[in-house]
């Protein structure tokens, strides 16, 4: 998270997902649900400390 806000923080990583969403083909069945829950773990891991 570094200096950024909260928010700007959550942004930064949304974007960093949809771009990557984008580049790769679904499978609808399974990869929704995984990557739904890597971008959960990614942004929760790179909070500040104050958030733990």
């Amino acid at each position: 998270q570094g200096e950024l806000e909260l928010s700007q923080y959550f942004a930064l990583v949304k974007a960093a997902y949809e771009r990557l969403k984008a580049l790769r083909p679904p499978c609808q069945a399974c990869y929704k649900t995984h990557f739904e829950q890597t971008m959960v773990a990614k942004f929760l891991a790179g909070l500040s400390p104050k958030y733990e």
